[in-house]
């Protein structure tokens, strides 16, 4: 771990009483850790499925919009990429 983040921490904890992370800025993630688990799983399940048929059976699931650019951004973080069928 770098001194300066080290440092950062302490001076923190000195001046708050505390050290719990702050939130980092940015836009928050429209699906959890426990949906992105479950996108891996389903995908694993079939392989052969598009990321538009899929994120149309997650967001049924979890009762929110989630696009087929979350799921196919999801599935190659696990290390799953596109299939296609034999002609």
């Amino acid at each position: 771990m770098p001194r300066w983040s080290v440092r950062t921490i302490i001076s923190y904890q000195k001046k708050h009483g505390h050290s719990t992370l702050f939130r980092r800025p940015g836009r928050p993630r429209i699906a959890d850790l426990r949906d992105h688990r479950r996108i891996v799983r389903e995908a694993k399940k079939n392989r052969y499925v598009s990321a538009a048929v899929r994120a149309a059976q997650v967001s049924k699931e979890i009762g929110r919009p989630v696009s087929s650019d979350v799921v196919r951004d999801r599935i190659h973080e696990a290390g799953l990429h596109g299939r296609l069928a034999r002609k």
